[in-house]
Parts: structure tokens; C-alpha cells; sequence
């Protein structure tokens, strides 16, 4: 903005200047006068209309930074509420084998990543991917533990039941494999 004004009232001051040395002073008349104050009303105008767009572009600026820190908040705070509905609060490390604290937890993750696509300033960016990294490590920390590696995380084996009701039984499959069968019905 600036340079701008910067610029215009340089070339002002070099029409000024120029209209003053090149006519002599004897002949400088109320034409001249006029022809200058013209000149001077076009870069007035000039000016008025720069500091228009700057203040507008500003303005603009302003509202994208607004934006951009509510959308940051709320992804970060989806991140937060994902990890406490999958751990219940922390309570619960490794988690329950609760259904729906897992499709909780993968909704909120949804949001923060929807969330975090709308960010468009780089420093929030950046800000974003730092928290995101901080959590990764949350999780990892919280998921890092046998019982994941177990077929039988979501089922109760003693009782024979799963989460979603029915019974499960071992069928043989190709190369004697035993497969998890869910009979619904």
C-alpha cells in the first residue's frame, strides 16, 4: 500500500515539477494552474482507489485468518474428542472393545480431516499437521498392545457371542484354514 502512494505522489511531484521549470514564470498562467490541479485530482483519485483495494484486500485477509483459526480450533478439537471417545477419557487404555466408541472415534477423525482440508493459511497449516503428528502418537501409544492382534478383540470367546448379536462357529476353508463365520439368524 505503501509503495503505492509512494509512487503517485512521485509522479506528482515530477508533473509538478515539470509543468513548474519547463514554462517560464512569466508565463505561467491560470491555465497552467488548472492543468496542474487536474493532474493532481487524477492521482488523487489513483491514490483514493489503491487505498481502497488495499483496505479491501486487508479486510479480506482479516476474515480468512478468522476463518481460518475456528476451523482450526474445531479440527483440533476433534482430534481431542476422538481420542477420548475411543479411551473413554483416558480411562481406558487399550480400549474397550466398544463398537460405538470406535465409530465415534473414526467420525470425529472424518470431521478433523474434512475440517483441516478448509485451512488455507500456511502458518495454520502448519499448526494443524504439528497437533496431528502430537496425536498420531496418542493413538499409536494407546493402540500399541496385544489384544489388537487378536481376531477376538470385538467377540466375548467364553460366551460365544460378538457385539452385534448372534453366535460365531469355525468353519474349514480353502487349505484348511478355519474362517470366522457370524450366523446372524
Amino acid at each position: 500500500m505503501w509503495k503505492i502512494i509512494f509512487i503517485a505522489i512521485t509522479i506528482l511531484l515530477i508533473i509538478i515539477g515539470l509543468l513548474y521549470f519547463s514554462v517560464p514564470k512569466e508565463d505561467v498562467t491560470l491555465e497552467h494552474w488548472r492543468t496542474m490541479f487536474s493532474g493532481v485530482t487524477l492521482i488523487s483519485i489513483f491514490i483514493a482507489v489503491a487505498n481502497y483495494l488495499s483496505n479491501l484486500d486487508a479486510s479480506n485477509q482479516d476474515k480468512q485468518r478468522a476463518t481460518d483459526k475456528q476451523l482450526l480450533d474445531q479440527s483440533l478439537l476433534s482430534l481431542d474428542w476422538a481420542y477420548k471417545a475411543l479411551t473413554d477419557n483416558a480411562k481406558h487404555i487399550p480400549p474397550k472393545a466398544d463398537r460405538l466408541n470406535w465409530l465415534t472415534t473414526a467420525r470425529h477423525i472424518c470431521r478433523y480431516k474434512e475440517l483441516s482440508k478448509e485451512i488455507k493459511l500456511n502458518i495454520y497449516k502448519v499448526i494443524c499437521s504439528e497437533h496431528e503428528k502430537y496425536w498420531r502418537h496418542q493413538f499409536y501409544l494407546a493402540l500399541d498392545h496385544k489384544i489388537f492382534r487378536s481376531k477376538d478383540y470385538f467377540m466375548n470367546v467364553e460366551k460365544g457371542t460378538n457385539p452385534w448379536g448372534g453366535e460365531h462357529r469355525n468353519i474349514v476353508g480353502k487349505n484348511n484354514r478355519g474362517f470366522l463365520i457370524l450366523a446372524t439368524g
